[in-house]
C-alpha cells in the first residue's frame, strides 16, 4: 500500500473541476463501462489513494505530469512538517508484534530519557521475547527492531504519521 498523497489528490480534483468534468464524465473519458466503479476510483485518487496504474490513466486525461506529482510530494512534506510543529510533545512508544495483525504497546520506564537508552531497552525487549518491535521516538522518527534485538533505522519518513494529523 502506498502513502496517501492528499496534496496530489487535491490537484487532480482541482484540475478535473477546472476542465469542467464531473466524476461521471471523467469516468466515461477513462473508458469505464461500470461508471460507479470509475467514480469510486476517481474519488480514491482525489482523496490521495488508489492504484498507481489508474492514477497514471487519470493523470493522462487531466494533463497532470510526474513533475506536478513530485512537486505535490514536496509541498505535502512541507505541510506535514509544519503541522508537526503544532502538535503536542511526543511521548516515545514501543510497539511489538504479538502475532500476525496483533500488536501491543510496551510501558517504557520513565527513567529512560535518552535515545540510546530507549533503543537499548527496545532491543533487549525484542531479543528476550523474540518478536518484532517498533520504537517511535517522534512524529517522524521510528526505529525497527528485529527479533535478534538489532535496532535498524532511523526511519524519518512521514508515512507513519496519522492521517488525521496532516489533513
Amino acid at each position: 500500500m502506498r502513502d496517501l498523497e492528499f496534496v496530489f489528490g487535491q490537484l487532480l480534483k482541482d484540475r478535473r473541476i477546472a476542465m469542467g468534468l464531473s466524476p461521471k464524465q471523467l469516468a466515461e473519458k477513462l473508458g469505464y463501462r461500470n461508471i460507479v466503479k470509475g467514480i469510486r476510483r476517481i474519488n480514491e485518487a482525489e482523496e490521495g489513494g488508489g492504484d498507481n496504474n489508474k492514477l497514471q490513466e487519470i493523470m493522462a486525461v487531466l494533463g497532470v505530469t510526474e513533475a506536478d506529482r513530485a512537486q505535490c510530494r514536496v509541498e505535502q512534506g512541507k505541510q506535514i512538517l509544519e503541522k508537526i510543529k503544532t502538535l503536542p510533545k511526543f511521548k516515545p512508544v514501543l510497539v511489538y508484534r504479538i502475532f500476525a495483525c496483533l500488536y501491543a504497546n510496551v510501558k517504557i520506564p520513565e527513567e529512560l530519557t535518552t535515545e540510546e537508552q530507549l533503543k537499548e531497552f527496545a532491543g533487549n525487549f525484542a531479543r528476550e521475547r523474540k518478536c518484532l518491535a517498533w520504537l517511535k521516538l517522534d512524529y517522524n522518527l521510528t526505529y525497527f527492531i528485529n527479533i535478534e534485538g538489532k535496532v535498524l533505522g532511523p526511519d524519518r519518513s512521514l508515512s507513519s504519521l496519522p492521517y488525521a494529523y496532516v489533513k
